[in-house]
């Protein structure tokens, strides 16, 4: 609170009324009056007809304020998981493959809170500066510091994921093959090993399908040692 109003009401509709030293009409508000940090003096004469006068002295006390909440958090790539909300701190972010940077904008909820990104202060409601970025897990901090020196913080993981290429190993082959994954397509007329053009997020599902064969062939597929990328077999 950095300001407040008096509403002073005289008993004799006569008297006049001050509030530190500006006149106010019994029964209506003061102008604001700003608060200091700290002890607040704020004067009320009352001043009757007769010219005699009564002092009323109120004694308010700002106190630093001790929020330090983020209002909100923005970034320049990806989605916050789960959905930001000032009382949850801790937050996953998931990038795409070769992401090599990203920038934070965070907004304090109080005006008077400052805001450190990894560190480095930056303006409630401003981006930072770009944040380099590693594959894998790349933790971001925002420290919030209230007025009184309170702090709360932020934890970002960015994840830049790693993408892989799905390739199939044909043996036996004799005549004509189709083979998909997801919306790839391969035609293959010989023995080898392809690989299937679009790249794989780690973590995403892929499903590689025989779509047409030689009409004399049973075609099967199987998969990769221990079922992981980036080949499975045809045979």
């Amino acid at each position: 609170t950095t300001t407040l109003t008096v509403t002073p009401t005289v008993l004799d509709s006569s008297s006049l009324v001050t509030v530190n030293a500006v006149s106010v009409t019994s029964g209506t508000t003061s102008s604001n009056i700003n608060l200091n940090v700290g002890v607040n003096t704020i004067s009320i004469i009352v001043t009757a007809q007769d010219t005699s006068t009564k002092t009323y002295t109120l004694t308010v006390t700002r106190v630093l304020s001790n929020i330090n909440d983020l209002s909100g958090l923005t970034i320049s790539q990806g989605t916050l998981y789960p959905v930001f909300s000032a009382a949850t701190t801790s937050y996953l972010i998931t990038l795409s493959s070769g992401t090599a940077s990203m920038t934070v904008t965070p907004t304090a909820l109080d005006p008077l809170a400052t805001i450190k990104v990894n560190g480095i202060t930056v303006l409630s409601g401003s981006a930072t500066g770009n944040i380099p970025l590693v594959t894998g897990s790349n933790s971001i901090s925002i420290v919030v510091t209230a007025q009184d020196g309170t702090t709360k913080t932020y934890s970002l993981d960015a994840v830049v994921v790693t993408n892989f290429l799905v390739k199939v190993n044909v043996t036996g082959l004799s005549g004509n093959l189709t083979v998909t994954n997801n919306a790839d397509s391969l035609s293959l007329n010989t023995n080898g090993t392809f690989t299937f053009p679009t790249s794989i997020p780690n973590g995403n599902s892929y499903a590689v399908e025989i779509t047409s064969k030689p009409t004399a062939q049973f075609c099967a597929i199987t998969s990769a040692p221990n079922n992981n990328l980036p080949y499975g077999n045809i045979s």
